[in-house]
């Protein structure tokens, strides 16, 4: 794993920088390493912001406190801006480097940003970046497939319809904004259906859900909710039917059986040397994953959650059901527990399972005396 790493460094201590320098030439340098380091430095905020604009950084560590430009060796808290500026714009690791740990002030939704201490000296947040090796290679190699689908998508679908819509009578006229949120949508559903194609529509299980939930959006079908009790149940009320008071009265939620002292102990067993504990182990997990073949449960495979424990898998139970009165109460209450979404590809899954367990309608066992 060779690759290079795009650093933006946001410092204005000269004795600092040349130190940093010092430190990225005996890391380039050296054999053993699994990535080089190609450095950028801004000292203030608007030359950070500047170096963002032109460059598509990997990582970034930011100081704090930066000298205020024309301001006589005073310092403002321009590096928490820069972070925020970050957050907004980059698909990058981001590191707070100061001496005033407690002034750092981390964006909602960013909880991973690392908070250093300059106590600690340069070598702690290079050990940091190193940490980051692993995830920034394949969040490169991420963003080179996605340009190279979307350069196709681009020329072999959506310039030729698109250049249509924008130009037809009928269209021309249309929103701005529209128009663009449209097209975006497009691109996206365009690349999500191609990606999936070539893995021949195999997904890996983190694919199934958002987490955390979309915060833009209200309660909504396949919201997974941890309640009072740390019990996990899944809405399952159409969102139709959320949205519009005069459509129900009630929200409904199905409980999520929690199936992971089977699932991890069926895991274990493939890896013992009896073969048939193996193989045993395989049905197992099969078994589960095609819902033990009962109209009355359906698999939901592991996460890891925000806090990056793993958590899972559950059956979600059709014949566990409760049904709520709908309030706006309830809805922030259940707002405030939801901690994961079932992602659209995989919520008609749930939704078809569902429908079919309400819909059967059964008949008469056939006698066995009959058989005899």
């Amino acid at each position: 794993m060779k690759f290079s790493i795009r650093l933006l460094i946001v410092e204005d201590d000269a004795a600092a920088i040349n130190e940093w320098g010092k430190h990225f030439e005996r890391h380039n340098a050296e054999d053993d390493k699994s990535f080089e380091i190609i450095p950028t430095f801004a000292e203030s905020f608007e030359l950070a912001k500047e170096a963002i604009v032109a460059t598509n950084f990997d990582a970034a560590i930011v100081d704090l406190r930066l000298k205020v430009p024309g301001g006589g060796g005073h310092h403002n808290a321009d590096g928490n801006e820069v972070v925020k500026l970050l957050a907004n714009a980059e698909m990058a690791a981001v590191a707070i480097y100061t001496g005033q740990p407690e002034e750092a002030q981390l964006p909602n939704g960013t909880s991973k940003i690392e908070v250093i201490p300059k106590d600690d000296g340069l070598e702690t947040p290079m050990q940091w970046l190193k940490g980051q090796g692993e995830m920034l290679f394949h969040i490169q190699k991420v963003g080179e497939i996605i340009r190279s689908k979307i350069a196709l998508t681009f020329h072999g679908s959506i310039w030729p319809r698109w250049k249509n819509w924008s130009t037809h009578s009928r269209f021309s006229g249309a929103n701005s904004d529209l128009l663009i949120s449209a097209l975006t949508r497009h691109f996206v559903s365009h690349l999500h259906a191609d990606l999936l194609e070539s893995t021949n529509e195999v997904a890996h299980s983190e694919e199934w859900y958002f987490v955390p939930a979309i915060s833009s959006s209200g309660i909504s079908t396949g919201d997974m909710i941890r309640n009072e009790s740390g019990a996990i149940e899944i809405v399952v009320t159409p969102r139709c039917d959320i949205a519009h008071s005069d459509k129900s009265i009630t929200l409904q939620l199905a409980q999520c059986e929690d199936i992971s002292v089977e699932w991890n102990e069926a895991h274990a067993n493939l890896t013992v040397e009896d073969k048939k504990t193996v193989e045993k182990a395989k049905n197992k997990i099969s078994s589960f994953i095609k819902h033990r073949s009962k109209n009355v449960i359906h698999f939901l495979p592991p996460m890891f959650n925000k806090d990056g424990n793993i958590e899972g898998p559950w059956f979600v139970r059709f014949d566990c059901i409760r049904s709520e009165k709908k309030s706006e109460e309830l809805l922030a209450s259940l707002n405030s527990q939801r901690f994961a979404t079932l992602a659209p590809e995989f919520l008609p899954a749930l939704v078809e399972r569902l429908g079919g367990f309400f819909s059967r309608i059964g008949s008469p066992d056939y006698p066995s005396h009959h058989l005899e």
